[in-house]
Protein backbone atom coordinates (compact mmCIF):
# COMPACT_ATOMS: atom_id res chain seq x y z
CA UNK A 1 0.00 0.00 0.00
CA UNK A 2 1.34 3.79 -1.14
CA UNK A 3 1.93 6.06 1.53
CA UNK A 4 -0.87 8.28 0.07
CA UNK A 5 -3.24 5.61 0.34
CA UNK A 6 -2.10 5.24 3.84
CA UNK A 7 -2.94 8.25 4.65
CA UNK A 8 -6.56 8.69 3.10
CA UNK A 9 -7.52 5.42 4.77
CA UNK A 10 -6.31 7.08 8.29
CA UNK A 11 -8.17 10.34 7.28
CA UNK A 12 -11.43 8.30 6.20
CA UNK A 13 -10.65 6.10 9.97
CA UNK A 14 -10.50 9.21 11.87
CA UNK A 15 -13.23 10.98 10.35
CA UNK A 16 -15.45 8.07 11.15
CA UNK A 17 -14.34 7.76 14.58
CA UNK A 18 -14.94 11.04 15.22
CA UNK A 19 -18.64 11.27 13.55
CA UNK A 20 -19.44 8.20 15.77
CA UNK A 21 -18.07 10.03 18.88
CA UNK A 22 -20.31 13.09 18.18
CA UNK A 23 -23.31 10.81 17.32
CA UNK A 24 -23.01 9.72 20.76
CA UNK A 25 -23.32 13.64 22.02
CA UNK A 26 -26.82 14.06 20.43
CA UNK A 27 -28.75 16.87 22.48
CA UNK A 28 -32.69 17.44 22.88
CA UNK A 29 -32.40 19.51 19.86
CA UNK A 30 -32.00 22.95 21.69
CA UNK A 31 -28.74 22.47 23.17
CA UNK A 32 -28.90 21.53 26.64
CA UNK A 33 -29.12 18.26 27.78
CA UNK A 34 -32.06 16.52 29.69
CA UNK A 35 -30.47 15.64 32.86
CA UNK A 36 -31.63 12.08 35.31
CA UNK A 37 -33.73 13.46 37.52
CA UNK A 38 -34.43 10.31 39.30
CA UNK A 39 -32.24 8.37 42.29
CA UNK A 40 -33.53 5.24 42.88
CA UNK A 41 -32.67 2.30 45.46
CA UNK A 42 -35.03 -0.70 46.10
CA UNK A 43 -38.11 0.62 46.28
CA UNK A 44 -37.40 4.27 47.56
CA UNK A 45 -37.05 7.04 44.98
CA UNK A 46 -35.99 10.63 44.74
CA UNK A 47 -36.62 12.93 41.92
CA UNK A 48 -35.63 16.92 41.88
CA UNK A 49 -38.20 17.36 39.53
CA UNK A 50 -40.73 17.45 42.00
CA UNK A 51 -43.44 19.78 39.85
CA UNK A 52 -43.80 17.02 37.86
CA UNK A 53 -44.69 13.53 39.86
CA UNK A 54 -46.38 16.38 42.75
CA UNK A 55 -49.69 16.29 40.44
CA UNK A 56 -49.42 11.84 41.19
CA UNK A 57 -50.50 12.73 44.75
CA UNK A 58 -53.19 14.29 46.85
CA UNK A 59 -51.41 14.71 50.00
CA UNK A 60 -47.81 15.29 51.60
CA UNK A 61 -45.84 14.41 54.02
CA UNK A 62 -43.49 17.64 54.17
CA UNK A 63 -40.19 19.07 55.21
CA UNK A 64 -38.73 22.37 55.06
CA UNK A 65 -40.18 25.41 53.33
CA UNK A 66 -37.10 27.19 51.63
CA UNK A 67 -35.13 25.70 49.07
CA UNK A 68 -35.29 23.34 46.01
CA UNK A 69 -38.29 20.69 45.97
CA UNK A 70 -37.76 17.39 45.50
CA UNK A 71 -39.63 14.57 46.51
CA UNK A 72 -38.76 11.23 47.63
CA UNK A 73 -41.59 8.42 47.16
CA UNK A 74 -41.98 4.65 47.79
CA UNK A 75 -43.75 1.60 45.85
CA UNK A 76 -44.02 -0.28 49.08
CA UNK A 77 -44.36 0.70 52.63
CA UNK A 78 -41.39 1.49 54.17
CA UNK A 79 -41.10 1.28 58.02
CA UNK A 80 -39.23 3.89 59.92
CA UNK A 81 -38.16 6.21 57.21
CA UNK A 82 -36.05 9.37 58.54
CA UNK A 83 -35.10 12.27 56.70
CA UNK A 84 -30.83 13.05 58.15
CA UNK A 85 -28.03 14.88 58.04
CA UNK A 86 -24.78 13.73 57.78
CA UNK A 87 -21.38 13.94 58.51
CA UNK A 88 -17.75 12.97 57.36
CA UNK A 89 -15.59 11.97 59.91
CA UNK A 90 -11.85 11.84 60.23
CA UNK A 91 -11.60 8.65 57.85
CA UNK A 92 -13.81 9.90 54.92
CA UNK A 93 -16.65 7.73 56.25
CA UNK A 94 -19.98 9.17 56.31
CA UNK A 95 -22.15 8.77 59.35
CA UNK A 96 -25.66 10.01 60.31
CA UNK A 97 -25.60 13.15 61.92
CA UNK A 98 -29.61 14.51 63.00
CA UNK A 99 -32.78 14.00 62.38
CA UNK A 100 -34.57 16.26 60.98
CA UNK A 101 -37.76 14.74 60.01
CA UNK A 102 -39.45 10.84 60.21
CA UNK A 103 -41.79 9.36 59.52
CA UNK A 104 -43.41 5.87 61.21
CA UNK A 105 -44.51 4.39 57.76
CA UNK A 106 -43.57 5.82 54.12
CA UNK A 107 -46.14 4.68 52.16
CA UNK A 108 -46.93 4.54 48.16
CA UNK A 109 -49.94 6.84 48.38
CA UNK A 110 -48.33 9.57 50.69
CA UNK A 111 -44.77 10.69 49.71
CA UNK A 112 -42.43 13.47 51.54
CA UNK A 113 -42.30 16.70 50.15
CA UNK A 114 -38.79 17.76 50.73
CA UNK A 115 -38.09 21.95 50.29
CA UNK A 116 -34.32 22.39 50.94
CA UNK A 117 -31.29 23.88 49.45
CA UNK A 118 -28.81 20.53 49.17
CA UNK A 119 -25.61 21.79 48.59
CA UNK A 120 -23.04 20.99 45.74
CA UNK A 121 -19.72 19.15 46.96
CA UNK A 122 -19.77 16.99 49.68
CA UNK A 123 -23.33 15.46 50.45
CA UNK A 124 -25.27 16.91 53.76
CA UNK A 125 -28.26 15.21 53.64
CA UNK A 126 -29.58 11.99 53.47
CA UNK A 127 -31.65 9.10 54.26
CA UNK A 128 -32.52 5.78 56.75
CA UNK A 129 -35.23 3.64 56.87
CA UNK A 130 -36.17 -0.17 58.73
CA UNK A 131 -35.26 -3.23 56.31
CA UNK A 132 -36.04 -6.52 57.89
CA UNK A 133 -34.34 -6.05 61.56
CA UNK A 134 -31.70 -3.40 59.80
CA UNK A 135 -31.42 0.49 59.53
CA UNK A 136 -30.25 1.15 56.05
CA UNK A 137 -28.24 4.14 55.68
CA UNK A 138 -28.08 6.56 52.23
CA UNK A 139 -26.86 10.00 51.59
CA UNK A 140 -27.90 12.12 49.19
CA UNK A 141 -25.57 12.72 46.39
CA UNK A 142 -26.46 15.90 43.93
CA UNK A 143 -24.72 16.19 40.31
CA UNK A 144 -23.60 19.73 40.00
CA UNK A 145 -23.21 19.20 36.18
CA UNK A 146 -27.07 17.82 35.34
CA UNK A 147 -28.88 18.57 38.86
CA UNK A 148 -29.99 14.48 39.17
CA UNK A 149 -29.99 13.24 42.74
CA UNK A 150 -28.82 9.80 43.71
CA UNK A 151 -29.07 7.54 46.85
CA UNK A 152 -25.51 5.84 48.14
CA UNK A 153 -25.30 3.42 50.65
CA UNK A 154 -23.21 4.09 53.60
CA UNK A 155 -22.45 2.58 57.07
CA UNK A 156 -23.20 4.52 59.78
Amino acid sequence: MSIKVKRIFMIFAITAIALLALAGCVGNGDNTTTPEIFGNISNIQVSANASDIKENYSSFHEYGNDGQEMIIWADKPIREFALITVTIDESFNFKKNTTLHSIEKLTPEKPLLVKMTIPEGMPTHGISFKDGNQTKYYYIGYSGIDGSLSFVEFEN
